[in-house]
């Protein structure tokens, strides 16, 4: 099977991140159609590909009831497919954290599209094990060390005067308490511009009446 431009893209994007909803990777990667054109159905022209992809043995799928999020389809690499853009298979993403990771790659989906709306360049994209990672990278650890809260993912982008800005994207459900909520303002006050999302209108409220920032429902 000849892989395309953005198959390699989605097969790095899938194994970054280990797994993403089929809206999701519908609306990265198939906005457009070959030619350039707007696709009318992303998702059904998404769908189509990734059978495809199955097909031969590099992605696979499965329909999973998440709490927030309801029936969805989720889209992973193979082995096959982590080996045809020059990685190791990824580690499952384990389902206990399946719906918070999906309504984060949604509120990222949104996000993203709010600030091109505005004129912003999207430079990079981190999730929050990325996050993590980078925050931690050379710095000695200790046990029972505590450390900061890390954004559910960060953005690094280009603001319309041509200015870099970092900006931080949190999503929010009904158990998060007000000191969750305010000590993650506080841990979040280094990015130039938070980006609040919430599972419900009644969530959206309290992160406001909270950390006193506007929020959105996903």
């Amino acid at each position: 099977m000849m892989l395309t431009d953005r198959d390699l893209k989605l097969l790095s994007f899938l194994v970054t991140h280990k797994a993403a909803p089929l809206d999701v990777v519908a609306a990265r990667f198939f906005r457009k159609a070959p030619n350039g054109t707007d696709n009318t159905d992303p998702v059904r022209a998404a769908s189509e590909r990734i059978k495809k992809l199955a097909a031969g043995g590099f992605i696979q799928t499965s329909r999973r009831r998440l709490a927030t999020q309801g029936d969805v389809v989720v889209v992973a690499a193979t082995a096959q497919g982590a080996a045809a853009v020059g990685e190791r298979t990824p580690a499952p993403m384990p389902v206990r954290t399946l719906d918070h990771h999906a309504a984060t790659h949604r509120a990222v989906v949104k996000v993203r599209s709010q600030l091109e709306d505005l004129g912003y360049q999207v430079e990079a994209e981190y999730l929050d094990t990325q996050v993590r990672a980078m925050s931690l990278a050379g710095k000695p650890t200790q046990k029972n060390q505590t450390f900061p809260c890390f954004a559910d993912a960060v953005l690094q982008v280009t603001d319309p005067s041509g200015h870099a800005r970092v900006i931080a994207i949190e999503y929010v459900t009904a158990r998060y308490t007000f000191e969750m909520l305010k000590t993650k303002a506080a841990d979040f006050s280094t990015y130039d511009a938070v980006y609040w999302l919430s599972d419900t209108p009644q969530t959206a409220a309290r992160i406001q009446s909270t950390v006193g920032q506007a929020a959105s429902c996903l």
